[in-house]
């Protein structure tokens, strides 16, 4: 089958856009899934929304006129698209789209969904009911990928997702951290290794360290959908931000080797652990050892959630005392000074509603001198 489509840039960015049916696109495209794909990013289907989207196709009330998104590797772009001639002469940004013999749905595909997926689902199941809807007409607009920049799409994705649908986005700064690794995506500057030393401090505190106050505390990708986990990582991550940059800005902030972050990452977890054990000394009722069955598999963690010590306003006070302490000695001692009892942090307490950057300052305060003022 072939296409005809529209080529356009964007400044450097290359596109296609073409009208395909419904066969064609989704025996063409695939979604990456994060955690079952090398370089997934996206959530697996929400079940619920795919049949909302069939039952108004099978009743006639669905009408999809905003495009699908689709990418494509730039080195496998020559194998499906040629330019289209009149009279021997190529027309201009007009181009051919062949994906005769192209590899189905089950197998490899050209395209990577982007955006749309669950469009494209709801109407493949409302095609097996009602079979002309297979030939269901869609706009799509293809992004050229270059090869070494795979980072690119995972951008368009956040941008498209994070503000007008206010999805979680999580799994774009866990993926990004997973481009690094694959080597898509190079630690050029402060902030990148600001980032990823950020995100992979949490990841050991989460995962590797055991009987920590973290453990699987911290809502990474399997914690979404679950009953685990008191905090996400978009805000742990934005809460050690600081100390990180302060750590990082004492040492000369030189952009170092994804080996010797990671190596770092270990040693300021440890210390990030270490003050937490102060902090579950100091108010122990706030943490509740507890167990949980996942799938077969035994979760132990320690949180509680009647208490606001795990949750942002904790977080945020706790690391900000800890980024004004010289050392863990000094941090322990305002810790232990603190006329704060374990019932101010509960629901509802003394530290309720402190959820901004002032209410931060104002639970360091309470932390202090158990008042604001």
């Amino acid at each position: 089958m072939k296409y005809i489509a529209q080529r356009y840039n964007q400044g450097i960015q290359q596109y296609y856009s073409v009208v395909m049916d419904l066969k064609t696109v989704y025996d063409n495209s695939k979604v990456l899934i994060y955690n079952q794909d090398d370089y997934g990013y996206q959530r697996p289907l929400d079940e619920k929304h795919v049949k909302k989207i069939k039952n108004n196709i099978i009743s006639g009330n669905g009408l999809f006129p905003t495009s699908i998104i689709l990418s494509v590797n730039s080195n496998e772009v020559k194998e499906i698209i040629s330019d289209v001639e009149f009279e021997d002469i190529a027309i201009k940004n007009v181009v051919s789209i062949n994906l005769q013999g192209a590899s189905k749905r089950d197998d490899y595909c050209y395209f990577r969904i982007v955006d749309g997926q669950h469009r494209l689902e709801g109407l493949a199941e409302a095609a097996k009911i009602k079979n002309e809807l297979w030939d269901y007409k869609l706009s799509i607009i293809i992004l050229v990928i270059p090869n070494e920049s795979r980072v690119i799409e995972l951008d368009v994705f956040n941008d498209i997702n994070s503000t007008p649908k206010k999805l979680k986005t999580d799994l774009v700064i866990l993926a990004k951290q997973k481009y690094i690794l694959l080597g898509q995506k190079d630690i050029q500057s402060k902030e990148d290794m600001e980032e990823y030393l950020a995100i992979k401090i949490a990841h050991i505190l989460n995962e590797e360290i055991k009987g920590s106050v973290w453990e699987n505390a911290i809502k990474f990708e399997k914690e979404i959908n679950s009953q685990i986990g008191i905090i996400g990582i978009a805000a742990y991550k934005k809460a050690i931000l600081p100390l990180v940059k302060k750590i990082i800005h004492d040492e000369g902030g030189k952009v170092i080797s994804i080996q010797n972050l990671d190596d770092k990452a270990l040693d300021l977890a440890d210390y990030f652990n270490q003050a937490w054990q102060k902090v579950y000394e100091k108010w122990e009722s706030c943490f509740k050892v507890q167990s949980i069955i996942i799938e077969s598999e035994k979760y132990d963690f320690y949180y509680d959630n009647s208490y606001y010590l795990q949750k942002t306003t904790g977080v945020n006070a706790v690391f900000q005392l800890l980024n004004q302490s010289e050392n863990i000695e000094e941090f322990e001692k305002i810790i232990n000074k603190s006329p704060l009892t374990e019932e101010d942090w509960l629901k509802g307490g003394k530290l309720s509603g402190l959820t901004s950057g002032s209410g931060f300052k104002k639970a360091v305060m309470f932390i202090k001198n158990g008042k604001t003022i």
